[in-house]
C-alpha cells in the first residue's frame, strides 16, 4: 500500500524501496550535529521527508535548539540505504535506514533554514519564521498542503542556482 499524499510529493512505498533502487530526494530540517532522537535511534532509522516544505518547518521549529538547517539527500547521496514510508501522510514522511549524522553527511546540500524559507517564500510558499511549540509544526503541516512534483523541482533548481 503506497502512502497516501495529496498530489505532487512522491510517495516512498510502505514496503521500501530495495537498497538497489532509486529514492527520491529526501529532506531532513534539523539543527547542525543533532544525533537524533532516541525513539529513532533506537530503530535504526532517520525520519525525512519528501517535501521539502514539511523538512523546512521542521528545520525552524529546530533552530530553538541551535542552527536550524535543511539537508537534502538526492538519489545518488543515499545510494545503498532503503527507506519506508512513514505514518504521517501529510508530513511526506520517510524513515531512512541510517543515523541522522550519516545522513546529514551524505547529503550533497545543506542550506540555513531562513534560506529555505527565503526560496520558499519567493515561490509563494509562506513557512512562518518561529515555530517554537511541536503543537505549533503539527498545525502548520496540517492545515498545509504538500508540494506538487514541479513546485519540489523549482524548490530544488532554485537551491543549485
Amino acid at each position: 500500500m503506497a502512502n497516501d499524499l495529496e498530489e505532487g510529493a512522491p510517495a516512498v512505498e510502505e514496503a521500501g524501496a530495495a537498497a538497489t533502487e532509486e529514492l527520491p530526494t529526501l529532506f531532513r530540517g534539523t539543527s547542525t550535529g543533532y544525533e537524533g532522537g532516541q525513539g529513532a535511534l533506537r530503530a535504526g532509522v532517520t525520519p525525512a521527508s519528501t517535501d521539502p516544505k514539511v523538512a523546512t518547518a521542521f528545520a525552524t521549529h529546530a533552530e530553538q535548539f541551535g542552527e536550524g538547517v535543511l539537508q537534502i539527500g538526492r538519489s545518488g547521496d543515499l545510494t545503498g540505504l532503503k527507506a519506508e514510508a512513514g505514518y504521517l501522510s501529510y508530513e511526506a514522511e520517510a524513515f531512512v535506514n541510517t543515523t541522522p549524522l550519516d545522513f546529514a553527511a551524505r547529503a550533497s546540500t545543506t542550506i540555513p533554514s531562513s534560506t529555505a524559507r527565503d526560496i520558499l517564500g519567493q515561490m509563494g510558499i509562506d513557512v512562518p519564521s518561529q515555530i517554537a511549540l511541536p503543537e505549533g509544526l503539527t498545525s502548520f503541516l496540517r492545515t498545509s498542503p504538500l508540494m506538487t512534483a514541479d513546485q519540489i523541482a523549482e524548490f530544488l533548481r532554485r537551491v543549485t542556482q
